[in-house]
Parts: structure tokens; C-alpha cells; sequence
């Protein structure tokens, strides 16, 4: 795992934030394939859960974009 953290620069799957989407406010969750292929552990789950507990409680969009494998 820590080799991954220093290959990487992340500490996890997933990263989640709010902005706004041509003006609109939106929730997002997006998941990293460059972290050991975008493996959904616990830490993954309880993000994308929070993210969603704060996209339900102010009723925004949530947007969560998942890796495509790579072919080759």
C-alpha cells in the first residue's frame, strides 16, 4: 500500500468534492484507476456513502464517475 501512496500521490480510490455544473450545485465522486485499479475498499465506501449523505441533506445532483479498464 505505501508503495502505491508514493507511486500515485493518492491515499485512496476515490476523491470527493461539491462545485457547480453549469451553475448548478452537484456532489461529486470520482474513482481513480491509477490506485491499485480502483479497488473499493472500506475507506472508498465511507467516502462515496459521506459524499452521498451530503448530496441528499442539501438535495444536489451526486455524480460518481468509475474508471474504465484499461485495454492492453
Amino acid at each position: 500500500m505505501d508503495t502505491t501512496i508514493k507511486k500515485t500521490g493518492l491515499y485512496d480510490a476515490v476523491r470527493t468534492g461539491e462545485g457547480l455544473m453549469n451553475g448548478i450545485p452537484v456532489v461529486i465522486a470520482c474513482m481513480d484507476f491509477a490506485f491499485i485499479g480502483g479497488s473499493m475498499g472500506s475507506v472508498v465506501g465511507e467516502k462515496i456513502s459521506r459524499a452521498t449523505d451530503v448530496a441528499r441533506k442539501k438535495r444536489q445532483p451526486m455524480i460518481i464517475v468509475l474508471p474504465q479498464a484499461v485495454q492492453g
